[in-house]
């Protein structure tokens, strides 16, 4: 019994530890253009942050969004001071 108290203590010791690491959000201003349009592209989809206040998912491919949404193109602002086109994010398309 002591063994899994044990255990269990160090397993929920870790996962605290290793929470906040991964909670963060990547930063894409705080990146060139190049380096926001690889790690979309690497990381797709992801939640990545644009601004002090912002944060949205980003898609490599349009093709991404589905039923009815649909893909716009995304610029950010990035640390070279580039208008940069990171990826996609998906929208409520236009139905008549």
């Amino acid at each position: 019994m002591r063994n899994l108290l044990r255990s269990a203590a160090v397993v929920s010791a870790v996962a605290a530890a290793t929470l906040p690491a991964l909670a963060a959000r990547p930063d894409v201003t705080r990146m060139t253009c190049p380096q926001a349009q690889e790690f979309i592209r690497k990381h797709s989809p992801v939640v990545v942050t644009t601004g002090r206040h912002t944060y949205d998912m980003y898609f490599a491919e349009a093709y991404s969004c589905t039923g009815p949404y649909e893909a716009q193109r995304n610029y950010v602002v990035t640390r070279d001071g580039v208008e940069c086109m990171i990826g996609y994010t998906c929208v409520p398309g236009m139905w008549d």
